[in-house]
């Protein structure tokens, strides 16, 4: 079932990847037997852009057509968004290969922003290239 993220579960997430979120943060959960199978949480809006942070425990259930549609949907169509921003360290190799494959470009690198010897990479998904929109949710 896709649906928002709980207050908690924003937390929950909080806890397990030392991300601070804002007041303001919202999420998208694909919940698989009564648990959290993969979220998107939606933060640090400005007027044109909102940083995204993915979280998926089971790869597969964040690949659910449906789910993919809908982390699009809400940013761009329902919020009215023109970009989406995502910073990885360099190390997570996997999350820059995830947020290649969705169509996220680097724009930045800062050296050392992760932490010591760790680059930050800073991502962009423009609305008007995001190919998660032309299709429809299976």
């Amino acid at each position: 079932m896709i649906r928002a993220a709980t207050k908690e579960e924003i937390e929950d997430f909080e806890r397990e990847t030392n991300y601070c979120p804002s007041k303001k943060a919202k999420g998208i959960v694909n919940e698989v037997d009564g648990k959290v199978a993969a979220m998107i949480i939606y933060d640090y809006w400005t007027y044109t852009s909102v940083q995204v942070h993915i979280h998926a425990p089971n790869f597969r259930y964040f690949i659910d057509p449906k789910f993919i549609h809908e982390i699009f949907h809400y940013p761009f169509i329902t919020c009215d968004r023109k970009v989406l921003v995502a910073v990885t360290p360099d190390e997570s190799k996997g999350s820059l290969a995830v947020s290649k494959w969705l169509g996220f470009k680097e724009t930045y690198r800062m050296k050392d922003g992760w932490c010591d010897g760790e680059d930050m990479v800073l991502k962009e998904l423009k609305r008007a290239d995001c190919r998660w929109l032309q299709q429809k949710a299976a």
